[in-house]
């Protein structure tokens, strides 16, 4: 596991504000909708997801990229995972904020919202401390705290994983 700290401050990408119109590159609200259930079983945001996908689609293999999306709104909406196809007026992809900031953000029930699975996330990518929090008394004594469960987290993983066999 790194112990790593991350010092970004947080990156908010609005990466669709669309309706069932599609680009140049025929990157639509379907795709929207299926970057955004993409990016919460992937590590990766759906920020870098979606450019990924426009580079996919400019090396003229978009009718595979496609396929990926539809494959992913079958699995999500077909499987009564209703919210994914709700994802098609703004489309905001977050990093670098906490997973308070995210749970806050989901409470509203007038939002959808798309949120990755901590399932998915590694401790290698590190995490992110506040610059008040890293200017603290308490800061060697949370950041202990945090790799204490990073480390705990990796342990009771391993422990499931070897159950699943």
């Amino acid at each position: 596991m790194a112990e790593a700290i991350l010092f970004e401050k947080p990156k908010i990408h609005l990466i669709g504000a669309l309706r069932d119109i599609e680009d140049n590159l025929g990157v639509g609200s379907d795709v929207f909708s299926g970057i955004g259930a993409t990016g919460c079983f992937n590590e990766k945001s759906s920020y870098e997801l979606l450019e990924e996908h426009k580079k996919v689609l400019i090396s003229g293999e978009g009718q595979n990229a496609h396929k990926k999306i539809d494959k992913v709104l079958d699995e999500s909406a077909g499987r009564a995972h209703g919210s994914v196809s709700d994802q098609t007026e703004f489309v905001f992809s977050l990093e670098n904020v906490t997973r308070a900031t995210t749970l806050q953000l989901c409470l509203p029930e007038y939002l959808s919202h798309l949120q990755q699975s901590l399932r998915r996330a590694t401790a290698d990518r590190g995490f992110y401390v506040t610059e008040t929090l890293r200017e603290s008394s308490f800061f060697e004594e949370t950041k202990e705290a945090i790799f204490d469960g990073f480390a705990s987290y990796i342990k009771w993983s391993e422990a499931d994983k070897e159950e699943d066999k």
